[in-house]
């Protein structure tokens, strides 16, 4: 059994591109990206060129100020004992994300599908950010990237659960054979029901995932 988890606003209270770029005096032109029209995969590429010059080490430390959604470790060790695989689906870059598991979380076993930051091997100094190019589209395709719906699909198994609270988390929704939406306002309403279970956080969807073996 595998579980497909998004980060920012599921895991996460705050995405994490903010916080890292609270930390170089860089925010509000992060934030002003964040909330273009672009694609997806251009804001990913700017936020990498705000970042470019700055030492990945220092990125991962600043990661760490991120706050954590209550529930979020006893969800993923509850879901280690019912026997799932723990997979990461972010948009937010790979690197940082491995260091908020390892050293927020301390959680091992996990894997992550997200942008990594390319960075030079002199200096671990970014200099980009590699796109993934495996793509399935949808009818409200944001151009992610890395295509949610496109690693589920690759890495699906017998039964496989998915979890986030945003549009580009429905993309999972459609391959999973499970799907939990926390819903915080990201969604749009007429959307909501391609999730089948909506709840207000992380708490909530303990109790689904407790029982999620005599319903699957």
């Amino acid at each position: 059994m595998k579980a497909f988890i998004d980060l920012d606003l599921t895991i996460t209270s705050e995405r994490t591109a903010f916080v890292i770029s609270r930390s170089f005096g860089l925010e509000e032109k992060t934030r002003q990206i964040l909330l273009s029209r672009e694609d997806e995969y251009i804001k990913s590429i700017k936020i990498s060129n705000l970042l470019s010059g700055i030492d990945l080490r220092g990125i991962n430390k600043a990661v760490l100020n991120t706050k954590i959604f209550d529930c979020t470790e006893k969800l993923l060790n509850l879901l280690k004992e019912k026997g799932f695989e723990i997979n990461i689906v972010s948009l937010a870059y790979k690197q940082p994300i491995q260091a908020l598991f390892k050293y927020k979380l301390n959680i091992s076993n996990v894997n992550i599908f997200a942008p990594e930051l390319v960075v030079e091997r002199e200096n671990s100094k970014v200099i980009g950010v590699k796109i993934s190019i495996g793509k399935i589209e949808t009818p409200w395709c944001l151009n992610c990237p890395v295509c949610k719906r496109y690693i589920v699909r690759r890495n699906k198994d017998e039964f496989t659960l998915a979890i986030g609270d945003s549009i580009v988390d429905l993309c999972m929704f459609l391959e999973a054979d499970k799907s939990i939406l926390i819903d915080n306002g990201n969604v749009p309403c007429f959307l909501k029901n391609k999730a089948t279970y909506v709840v207000k956080d992380l708490c909530s969807a303990i109790r689904i995932i407790e029982n999620l073996g005599d319903k699957k």
